[in-house]
């Protein structure tokens, strides 16, 4: 890094001076994840599967303009959506959608 930075020397002075003053205490094996407020205090799991929903029939209808066609392929897709959320939520992060 001092060969890269050679005509800016302050630059890693200054990388060691902003780490010094970075701090981060964790708890190895609990997640830390922000609170998600859901509309209705619908459940984060319910929020999930509605959003993801929501957001699959919007992109089968521009990945399938036919509604036949589009009719045809959504139980593949629905599927595997419900594999995925169920998958989130068994692992515990359904806040991070």
């Amino acid at each position: 890094m001092a060969e890269l930075f050679a005509d800016v020397p302050e630059v890693l002075e200054n990388s060691v001076e902003i780490a010094k003053r970075c701090t981060l205490g964790l708890t190895l094996g609990k997640s830390r994840l922000p609170h998600f407020p859901t509309p209705e205090n619908v459940s984060l799991e319910d929020h999930l599967r509605a959003c993801a929903g929501d957001g699959l029939t919007a992109r089968l209808a521009a990945l399938y303009p036919d509604a036949a066609e589009r009719a045809a392929q959504e139980p593949v897709y629905r599927e595997r959506l419900e594999f995925e959320t169920k998958t989130i939520m068994q692992m515990g992060f359904p806040v991070t959608f």
